[in-house]
């Protein structure tokens, strides 16, 4: 039933898909220049796709500056898979945004400098933000072994979709009941309709697991730590 079901949600997931890199074209030293202090140790440089042609340049940069550094390469979504064996001290990330950084700090648990060549900021996280990560993951895998109903959230977007991975909880937890909830766009609202949930499992995008978890109406764990 689950195969079945799984090769049904695929064919109506299939459609053609045409990919466009949107390159930024910025220098990328100043920004690096102001990083140079924070940079200790081992360093691991990851970026998202419009930095990426940036790479070689960054890296002869902090060569020149005496870094020990390694080009890990593209972070992608949720997907930080470079990164995997890297035994480096912290991580270089080269972008805009949070999402990216945070996620090396929930699944790496490492040190993160963040370098922005668009406004040519320069940060780091800091102990009490990855302290509040932590947080964040704890009570919702607390609050998932100790329910009994279970929301398990699943996507229908390509590459955010993981329904397989949502079915096979039954099996790893039979004596909890899960309540398989599919959407397009995450809407919310729509959860006060369960109120029987207890606690949510998120197989979709992990920003909803640590970025929006005020706005579900009750606690929640990322599938990735279930595995």
């Amino acid at each position: 039933m689950q195969e079945h079901l799984y090769t049904v949600f695929r064919r109506e997931l299939a459609m053609k898909t045409k990919y466009v890199v949107a390159k930024a074209f910025v220098d990328v030293k100043p920004v690096l220049k102001k990083a140079l202090p924070l940079l200790k140790g081992k360093i691991g440089i990851v970026t998202t796709v419009q930095f990426l042609h940036l790479m070689k340049e960054a890296k002869q940069f902090l060569d020149e500056h005496n870094i020990n550094s390694t080009i890990l390469g593209q972070v992608l979504g949720c997907n930080i898979e470079v990164t995997k064996n890297s035994d480096a001290d912290s991580f270089l990330y080269i972008g805009d945004g949070l999402f990216h950084p945070k996620g090396l700090i929930v699944q790496k648990e490492r040190h993160v400098i963040m370098a922005d060549p668009l406004s040519n900021k320069v940060r780091e996280l800091t102990k009490e933000e990855i302290k509040r990560f932590e947080n964040i993951r704890y009570k919702g895998q607390v609050t998932f072994h100790s329910s009994k109903n279970i929301g398990v959230l699943v996507s229908l977007k390509p590459g955010q979709e993981h329904l397989v991975a949502g079915l096979t909880l039954k099996k790893k937890y039979p004596d909890k009941n899960f309540y398989i909830l599919v959407f397009d766009d995450l809407n919310f609202a729509s959860l006060e309709d369960f109120p029987f949930i207890e606690c949510y499992v998120n197989t979709m995008c992990q920003r909803i697991s640590y970025d929006d978890v005020n706005k579900l109406p009750r606690a929640v764990v990322d599938y990735s730590d279930l595995q």
